[in-house]
C-alpha cells in the first residue's frame, strides 16, 4: 500500500480524510501480509519459538510495523488538522482585512480633501471588484470618482434607474457624466452583491425597493403633470378609459388622451350623479305622499305626535345624504391626517382654482340651509344668542373643509342621529294607536328598506 504524506495541493480536509481511509483500511488489514512465503516463515519461526517457549519473533516484526504505521498517520493527523486551523484563521483574518481596506478605501474616497486621496481610493475599489468579482471598470471612471464628476448618491441613482429598467439615455440626460460606456460596469455591478457590498453601495434587494419607489414617483408625476391624478371616482374613471382604449399605463398617455380620459370621467359621473338625485328625489316624493296620505288619515294628535317629526326627519335625511354625496366630487380637500399647512394649500386651491365649480357652489349653498337652519335649528333645537357660538363653528367649518373621509364621517353621525330619532318616532306610534293602513304608509320611512304595497301604488305616478 503507498505511504500517505501531506501533499502540498489538497486542502487540510482532504489530508485528514485520506489519513482517517488509510486508518480504517489498516484496521481491516492482517497483521501478517498476504504472501504464502511470509507466513510460512511466521509459522515455522512460531513452530520453532513456541518449542523454546519464546514469542513469535515474526509476529513481533510485523506488530511493531502496523504500530509504526498507525504512529505516523497519527502524526500526519495531527499536522494535517493544524494546518487546517491555520488555513481558517488565515482566511478569517484575510476577510477581516480586505473587509477594513474597502472600508477605508470607501471614508477616503467619500472624505478624502484632496484629489490624489480620492484617486488612490477609487482606483483600489475598482481594481478591487475587477479582481475578486471580475467585473470589469471602464476606463477613466476612477478619476470621474475622483473628481467627484460621479458622486455615491448618483451612482446610486444609476443602479437603481437600472433595475427600474429605465433607458440608460433617460439616466444620461438626468446624470450627463454616466456616459454610455459606463453602462457595462454598472449592469454587472447591480446584480453582484458582494460587489455593491465592496463598494458601499445599496444591495439588489434595496435596489429594488428603491426602483419600485422610483417608477411609483415618476408614474405620480407623470399623472399630474397630465391632470390624471387623485383618487375621486372622476380620475380613477379617467384612468381605466385610457387602459382600456388607447392599451397603455394611464401615466403614458398624451395630453389628448388623458383629456379625453377626464371628458369620459366626468360624463360619467354626470350620469351617476343624475341617477343617484333621480333615484333619491323619487324615494323622496313616495315617502311625502306617503306622509300626505298618512296624515290626513289621523287624528290631531296622532299628527302632532307622529306624522309631523316624521315629515321633519326624513327632510333632514334626504338632505344630509344629498351632502354627503355632493362630498365625493368636491375638490382639492385636504388628505386625512392633512397638517394645517396643508388645509391652507387645499383652501387656497380651491378659492383660486375651483371658486365656480358645480359641486363645490352647491355644496356651499346647501350648507346653511341644511346643516344650520334645518338640523341645529329644527332638529336640535338650537335658538336664541345661544345658538350663535354653534351656528359660528358651523360656518367656520365650511370655509376651512376638512378632508373627504372627516366630512362623510360627520355625514354619516348625522344620519345615524336622525335615523335613531327617527325609531323614536316609531316607537311613539305605537302609543297612539295608530290604524293598520297608516302603519303601513310609514312602516318603509321607519326601516329604510323596501316600499309598502301602498307606496309600489303610489310609484306608478312618477
Amino acid at each position: 500500500m503507498d505511504p500517505i504524506t501531506m501533499q502540498a495541493t489538497p486542502g487540510g480536509e482532504e489530508t485528514l480524510l485520506g489519513i482517517l481511509q488509510r486508518l480504517r483500511d489498516l484496521s481491516q488489514q492482517p497483521v501478517v501480509p498476504q504472501n504464502p512465503m511470509a507466513q510460512l516463515g511466521t509459522v515455522l519461526q512460531g513452530f520453532s519459538a513456541g518449542a523454546q517457549g519464546q514469542p513469535n519473533p515474526a509476529l513481533q516484526m510485523f506488530q511493531q510495523q502496523r504500530q509504526q504505521e498507525v504512529q505516523g498517520l497519527a502524526q500526519q493527523a495531527h499536522i494535517g488538522g493544524t494546518l487546517t486551523t491555520l488555513q481558517h484563521q488565515k482566511m478569517q483574518m484575510d476577510q477581516e482585512r480586505e473587509k477594513q481596506l474597502m472600508s477605508v478605501y470607501q471614508h477616503v474616497l467619500e472624505k478624502s480633501p484632496t484629489p490624489e486621496g480620492r484617486l488612490w481610493a477609487a482606483e483600489g475599489l475598482l481594481n478591487y471588484g475587477q479582481t475578486k468579482f471580475k467585473v470589469q471598470p471602464p476606463p477613466g471612471l476612477a478619476m470621474k470618482l475622483a473628481a467627484k464628476k460621479l458622486t455615491p448618491d448618483e451612482e446610486k441613482m444609476i443602479l437603481t434607474d437600472l433595475t427600474a429598467g429605465i433607458p440608460p439615455e433617460t439616466i444620461h440626460d438626468k446624470i450627463p457624466n454616466f456616459q454610455m460606456t459606463d453602462l457595462p460596469y454598472y449592469q454587472q455591478l447591480s446584480g453582484n452583491s458582494m460587489a455593491l457590498k465592496a463598494r458601499g453601495l445599496p444591495l439588489p434587494a434595496e435596489l429594488a425597493e428603491a426602483a419600485r419607489l422610483r417608477s411609483e414617483a415618476v408614474a405620480k408625476s407623470q399623472l399630474e403633470r397630465i391632470g390624471l391624478s387623485g383618487t375621486g371616482p372622476v380620475a380613477e374613471e379617467a384612468r381605466n378609459f385610457v387602459t382600456r382604449t388607447y392599451k397603455k399605463p394611464p401615466e403614458l398617455a398624451l395630453p389628448e388622451e388623458a383629456a379625453a380620459g377626464l371628458a369620459h370621467g366626468h360624463a360619467r359621473e354626470d350620469q351617476r350623479e343624475a341617477r343617484r338625485k333621480a333615484q333619491s328625489d323619487r324615494t323622496y316624493a313616495l315617502q311625502s305622499k306617503a306622509l300626505d296620505l298618512a296624515a290626513g288619515r289621523v287624528s290631531g294628535q296622532q299628527f302632532q305626535a307622529v306624522i309631523r317629526p316624521l315629515i321633519a326627519q326624513s327632510t333632514a335625511l334626504e338632505n344630509v345624504r344629498r351632502l354627503s354625496a355632493l362630498v365625493d366630487a368636491l375638490p382639492n380637500l385636504p388628505a386625512e391626517g392633512a397638517k394645517a399647512s396643508s388645509v391652507l394649500v387645499a383652501e387656497w386651491k380651491r378659492a383660486w382654482n375651483n371658486p365656480t365649480e358645480k359641486n363645490l357652489v352647491a355644496f356651499k349653498q346647501l350648507w346653511g340651509p341644511i346643516i344650520v337652519g334645518q338640523l341645529d335649528r329644527e332638529t336640535y333645537g338650537e335658538k336664541g344668542v345661544r345658538a350663535m357660538q354653534a351656528f359660528q363653528k358651523q360656518f367656520d367649518l365650511l370655509d376651512r373643509l376638512p378632508s373627504r373621509t372627516a366630512l362623510k364621517n360627520l355625514f354619516r353621525i348625522y344620519e345615524d342621529s336622525i335615523s335613531s330619532a327617527m325609531q323614536m318616532t316609531g316607537k311613539a306610534a305605537s302609543a297612539v294607536n295608530l290604524t293598520p293602513d297608516v302603519h303601513a304608509l310609514i312602516a318603509p320611512i321607519l326601516s329604510h328598506t323596501t316600499l309598502s304595497p301602498i307606496e309600489r301604488e303610489l310609484e306608478k305616478d312618477y
